[in-house]
């Protein structure tokens, strides 16, 4: 499977769309004549997930909606065309961690002391003696 996962799209009528966004995010009351105006992300987080969205009435995490549509991850974008609504994803999971297709990826030219700096920032590696251990 492997990087299979790691970007996909998903493609909805506008009234799919709609109708799945009103029937998970109650209050939400979005018209498939009115996405333009109705679904906007308010806000992403340092690494491109989005944390913040406008759907109609509500404002709703990336979460919520990840949920609602059965996305693979907070990291999308979502474009409306007359008649379709796309959704990208980029990644896998809940984006805390290590990525296991990441860090596979690192392991052809990084050593495991980078892979773990690079997804734990400010962690310091060292050794211990392990005789002290009792």
């Amino acid at each position: 499977e492997g990087f299979s996962r790691y970007s996909a799209t998903v493609s909805f009528t506008r009234k799919q769309f709609a109708n799945a966004v009103n029937a998970a995010i109650k209050g939400a009351d979005i018209s498939k004549n009115k996405l333009e105006e109705q679904v906007k992300i308010l806000s992403k987080s340092e690494s491109g997930r989005v944390t913040r969205l406008q759907l109609g009435s509500k404002t709703v995490t990336g979460r919520e909606l990840r949920q609602a549509l059965g996305l693979n991850s907070t990291a999308f974008t979502i474009e409306i065309s007359p008649e379709r609504v796309v959704v990208s994803t980029r990644g896998y999971g809940h984006g805390v961690g290590m990525s296991q297709y990441g860090a596979e990826a690192m392991a052809r030219h990084a050593d495991y002391k980078e892979i773990l700096l690079h997804y734990y920032t400010g962690a310091v590696i060292e050794s211990i003696d392990l005789g002290r251990i009792k």
